[in-house]
């Protein structure tokens, strides 16, 4: 049975299979060759699958950056401030020696407008206030456009793809359905996919998110999972001890959740075999594993919502899933209900991250990603990484997930998708 690998690129002007095409040679183990084919799973004329010639695993890009409006400078610029010091305590003491040099210049510069302008104020307040008016006037209709028009294809195509997505403002709404929905198409279809004896194309659906991707992707198995997870075989169930596995995993997560004790590792293991035993129950749901890289998931309380109680109220209600689930205690605190008519209990429409494993990568100089483990869960494996030396300045590290001087990422992303060289 083969795999399905989707992947979802991140902020800025991409162009088509541009990161997937790097991604799948990079990962490509030596002794095979790369194969390019036409898209079959949606009518995407820009987009086609990519395979290996041995191994059962194909690539799938969801491109939506055509689809991302231009944003507006000063939301953006506002955005960025305040996401600048949401975490204070990591963020400013990588942008310390930058921030000094500000601070210097503008130091500077505020002293030489007002040595220039002593005689003037000395002289005439009126007369520095008609130049000082002047300046402004000169500023803001002739060097503030030179300014924004140098830096705003830059600033809005990276940034301004965020803002654009996460905010949910009347004018960004169309955007993010439209994005949505063409996501949710593609994975609905590779769920549905048949091979040429009318069996099921793929058996499992992995989902990659680089930084925005990461929270597109999120939000698509957030909004898919409730069409999968009543979805199951009719037939008499033959074998109860499938659901064992499923038990002990939430029974284990339940007992140590809010204690040292809990190993991501262990829970992943446990997803792993109830993901496996529902799907022999005939259980729809095939995303086994999701990988973000660069996810500014880290910064959810206020990418995805006002604040940290609104963020937290989201959580209760379970409208955001978490890693492990919310418990629902009308089952006993098993994230699970009875369906009766299989008599067998199925995980709730939030518990997609107790069958799908959720590993996030990010590096320690990365801006944009970072640690979601605390925001999301202690199921989610998070793994922090230190750049090699060529890439460790600030910014520079947010492209370079599937780059090969970062033999670390792409090692780890090779052993989750299986992709291991052959001896």
């Amino acid at each position: 049975m083969r795999k399905a690998v989707v992947f979802i690129h991140g902020i800025g002007e991409q162009r088509p299979m541009e990161n997937l095409l790097e991604l799948a040679e990079i990962l490509k183990p030596k002794d095979s060759v790369l194969f390019s084919s036409p898209n079959r799973i949606i009518s995407d004329f820009e987009t086609r699958r990519i395979s290996y010639s041995k191994e059962k695993i194909d690539f799938y890009e969801l491109y939506w950056a055509h689809l991302s409006k231009d944003a507006d400078f000063f939301e953006t610029l506002m955005w960025s401030i305040n996401l600048l010091f949401t975490k204070p305590s990591e963020r400013l003491k990588l942008l310390l020696p930058q921030i000094k040099t500000a601070i210097t210049i503008f130091i500077f510069v505020a002293i030489g407008l007002f040595i220039y302008f002593k005689e003037q104020i000395n002289a005439s307040i009126s007369g520095f206030v008609i130049k000082g008016a002047v300046a402004s006037f000169i500023l803001y209709k002739i060097l503030f456009p030179i300014i924004k028009s140098k830096i705003s294809s830059t600033f809005l195509s990276y940034i301004g793809d965020i803002v654009n997505y996460t905010i949910p403002s009347p004018e960004h709404i169309s955007t993010r359905h439209t994005i949505r929905n063409q996501g949710m198409e593609l994975l609905k279809k590779l769920h549905e996919a048949k091979d040429d004896n009318q069996k099921d194309q793929y058996n499992e659906i992995i989902v990659i998110g680089h930084s925005l991707g990461s929270i597109i992707g999120y939000d698509l198995i957030n909004n898919l999972f409730p069409n999968y997870h009543r979805l199951i075989d009719k037939q008499p169930i033959k074998n109860e001890t499938l659901q064992e596995p499923f038990f002990k995993s939430m029974n284990y997560v339940k007992q140590n959740i809010t204690t040292p004790q809990f190993k991501e590792d262990y829970f992943q293991i446990s997803q792993n075999e109830v993901f496996n035993n529902f799907r022999k129950l005939g259980f729809g749901w095939k995303i086994s594993h999701f990988i973000t890289l660069g996810s500014p998931l880290c910064h959810a309380e206020m990418l995805l919502e006002k604040g940290k109680k609104d963020f937290a109220n989201k959580l209760k209600r379970r409208e955001l899933p978490t890693c492990p689930p919310i418990m629902d205690i009308i089952d006993n605190n098993l994230y699970a209900f009875e369906l009766k008519s299989a008599n067998l209990f199925i995980p709730h429409h939030a518990a997609q991250f107790g069958v799908t494993q959720w590993t996030n990568i990010f590096f320690e100089n990365d801006f944009i990603g970072g640690n979601i483990q605390k925001l999301f869960g202690k199921g989610i494996k998070n793994i922090r990484l230190k750049p090699t030396r060529k890439n460790a300045r600030l910014l520079k590290t947010h492209t370079k997930y599937w780059d090969n001087s970062e033999r670390n990422s792409i090692e780890i992303i090779k052993k989750i998708l299986g992709l291991y060289e052959q001896k």
